[in-house]
C-alpha cells in the first residue's frame, strides 16, 4: 500500500537545523510465503521459512548553518515482545509438539554497534538504510527493507532436538510486531530527530503440507503510522537482535515425546 503524504518540518532540539520531510512511502507484502531459500543461521540449520515483509522509504531536505558531516538520516528499527511457534507431528501421526521462541524483551533491529568504527550504530543497516544529509544540499532518499520470517524445517533435522527427527512441521503461529523510525542523528553528540515511525507486524498464522503454505490466515500489515515518535518507545542499546538471542525451543509436548 501507499500511504498519503504532505509534507512537513521537523526542528533540531536548539532550533538551529530543520529537517523536511518530503515524502515517505511505506509498501507491504501483505501474504505470507514459504520459501526454501533459508539465509539466515539458527541454531539447528532450518532450511525452509515462513515470511511477510515491507520496504520504507523516505526523502529529506535539512535548512541551517553550515554542518559538514554532522548529521546522518535513515531507519532504525525496534522489535517488541512477541511469540512464534512451529508444530511438528510424529511420523506415525500419534504426537504433536511445538518449538517456540519468546522474545520477552524489545531490543534493537538492525546492524551491530561493534561492527562499526567506533562501536555506534542505531541504524538498521548501516550501508543501506542511512545516508549523510547536508544544509541546503539536494533532498536525500533513504530507505529499508525487510522480510521477518519464522524459520521451519519440512522434515525435522535433529540437530537441535534429537528425539524429533523425522517429525514434519504442519503449522505457524505466532506474531512479530516492530516500530520502524525515519530519523535524523547528530554525528557529534548523537542527538536523535524523529521524523516519522511506523508501526508494524507479522501474523504467521498457517498450516503446512510438505513445506508449502496451506489456508494461510496471517500476514503483514501497518498498525499506525505518522510524524514523529509515536507511541512506541526505541530500544538505542549496542546490542541487537540476532538468531541466537530468544532460540526456538521444545514446548512440554514435545519435552514429553523425548525417550527416558
Amino acid at each position: 500500500m501507499s500511504i498519503p503524504f504532505h509534507s512537513y518540518a521537523v526542528k533540531s532540539a536548539d532550533g538551529s537545523f530543520s529537517f523536511t520531510v518530503l515524502d515517505v512511502k511505506c509498501d507491504v507484502t501483505p501474504d505470507l510465503e514459504a520459501t526454501r531459500d533459508y539465509a539466515d543461521e539458527d541454531q539447528d540449520d532450518a532450511d525452509c521459512q515462513v515470511a511477510g515483509g515491507v520496504e520504507f522509504t523516505g526523502q529529506i531536505s535539512l535548512a541551517g548553518p553550515p554542518a559538514s558531516g554532522k548529521w546522518q538520516v535513515g531507519w532504525i528499527q525496534t522489535i517488541y515482545p512477541c511469540r512464534q511457534a512451529v508444530t511438528y507431528r510424529s511420523p506415525d501421526g500419534s504426537r504433536l509438539g511445538k518449538m517456540v521462541s519468546d522474545v520477552t524483551q524489545s531490543m534493537r533491529d538492525g546492524d551491530p554497534a561493534h561492527s562499526v568504527p567506533g562501536g555506534h550504530c542505531i541504524w538498521y543497516d548501516m550501508t543501506q538504510s542511512s545516508e549523510p544529509i547536508e544544509p541546503s544540499s539536494s533532498p536525500v532518499d533513504v530507505g529499508m527493507d525487510d522480510q521477518p520470517n519464522v524459520p521451519f524445517h519440512d522434515v525435522y533435522n535433529g540437530k537441535a532436538v534429537p528425539w524429533i527427527k523425522g517429525w514434519k512441521a504442519v503449522a505457524v503461529e505466532g506474531t512479530k510486531s516492530f516500530c520502524t523510525w525515519l530519523v535524523a542523528e547528530a554525528t557529534d553528540d548523537h542527538e536523535i530527530v524523529y521524523l516519522y515511525h511506523v508501526i508494524w507486524e507479522c501474523d504467521y498464522t498457517t498450516s503446512l503440507k510438505d513445506g508449502q503454505l496451506v489456508s494461510p490466515s496471517g500476514g503483514t500489515r501497518i498498525v499506525s503510522h505518522g510524524p514523529g515518535i509515536g507511541s512506541k518507545t526505541p530500544d538505542l542499546s549496542d546490542d541487537s537482535i540476532d538468531e541466537d538471542s530468544f532460540p526456538y525451543e521444545p514446548d512440554a509436548d514435545l519435552l514429553s515425546a523425548k525417550p527416558a
